[in-house]
């Protein structure tokens, strides 16, 4: 679960695509795609959280948190900013 920190820090700070996307090609590049239909190990982000099945910002943070399957946690590796930095360049894809 989320400390209500961690959620205040996510919504109130101003998040920068740009640095999100290199935290991307930095963490999550070598197994997930940003095209549409392309599966390196993980599914592609793009669009991951756009349209009615679409993932909200908390959700992507508990996954990237917390890890799933063969996804590793990165919790404790990347800070507030740099999550919220990485959800605003998900968001875009």
């Amino acid at each position: 679960m989320l400390s209500a920190q961690a959620v205040h820090t996510a919504k109130s700070a101003k998040a920068d695509p740009v640095a999100g996307e290199a935290l991307y090609h930095r963490y999550c590049g070598m197994c997930h795609s940003t095209q549409a239909g392309i599966k390196i190990v993980g599914p592609s982000l793009s669009g991951e959280m756009k349209g009615p099945h679409g993932k909200t910002a908390a959700q992507v943070r508990m996954q990237t948190e917390l890890g799933k399957g063969l996804m590793p946690s990165f919790k404790g590796k990347l800070n507030d900013v740099e999550l919220a930095d990485l959800i605003a360049y998900i968001r875009k894809l």
